[in-house]
């Protein structure tokens, strides 16, 4: 019966966007200004494919970055294959690390964001923590994250110098429960995923350990930029341009504000208050 249930998942995966995984152009390259924004980008199993092209893009045209860097970690080892290569994990992560620190010195004033899907999402993570002790970055994005939900993101918000949102939606049951508790997560735990049901505070980790962690939960007004609340609609191009762009440029905005003035952010559900 799970073999068979395995299948119809699987095969869900692959007619629902193994259209999107053919060859696909160069990313742009060339020198850019001091003081741009810089994106990190980390695909799901299916890796780079023309979805997070035009997910990227609406993030550029909204304002939210200047320039994306696609990092695809499944070296063209899709699906499950990259599902299950958890040295490769490790070792794509390091490599990521070393690109963002190396694109923090090239620039100290400019801004890096990552955003990631699914199981790209643990690879981000991954980097994160990987990352020099000094080495930060600025907002991450997590899109129906595929890790479960007591994965212990201190090391990783430790690096995070504005916000880590995360976006969840109880409708994501295909792929986050169903398919999470026949395959298991990115970080290797048959459960639901935490885009379903929300991060966990580990009981060991202190509370200010999250203060910069923020959940958006779905919201069904969402419908009309194509974010239904299934797990890959997410990547909708509408939704990044409309929701995501905006709450990117936003933070970015209040932070260089909150500096200007020494003020401290402190992160709400939904919303950033500025507190003396």
């Amino acid at each position: 019966m799970c073999h068979s249930l395995a299948h119809i998942v699987v095969s869900g995966f692959v007619l629902f966007i193994g259209v999107g995984c053919t060859a696909l152009p160069p990313q742009a390259e060339g020198p850019l200004p001091p003081g741009s924004t810089y994106d990190f980008h980390f695909p799901g199993v299916a890796g780079d494919s023309s979805f997070d092209r035009r997910w990227t893009d609406s993030l550029i045209e909204g304002g939210a970055a200047h320039r994306v860097e696609i990092c695809d970690w499944t070296c063209d080892h899709h699906w499950l294959n990259a599902l299950y290569a958890v040295s490769r994990h490790h070792a794509q992560a390091d490599e990521i690390a070393r690109r963002i620190a190396a694109r923090r010195a090239a620039d100290p004033t400019g801004k890096i964001m990552i955003t990631s899907e699914s199981a790209g999402c643990g690879i981000a993570l991954y980097s994160l923590q990987c990352l020099p002790r000094e080495v930060t970055v600025d907002d991450v994005i997590l899109v129906s994250p595929a890790v479960s939900p007591d994965f212990d993101l201190s090391a990783a918000l430790s690096h995070v110098r504005g916000k880590m949102y995360y976006f969840d939606s109880p409708i994501d049951v295909l792929t986050l429960w169903l398919g999470t508790g026949i395959f298991g997560t990115i970080d290797q735990k048959r459960s639901v995923g935490a885009g379903l049901v929300g991060f966990h505070s580990p009981t060991h980790s202190k509370p200010e350990a999250y203060d910069k962690l923020v959940e958006i939960k779905y919201d069904v007004s969402w419908l009309r930029w194509g974010y239904m609340g299934t797990h890959l609609s997410g990547m909708s191009s509408a939704f990044a341009l409309k929701v995501i762009a905006p709450i990117l440029v936003h933070d970015e905005q209040e932070m260089a504000a909150a500096e200007a003035q020494n003020i401290r952010v402190v992160p709400t559900p939904r919303r950033v208050a500025l507190l003396p």
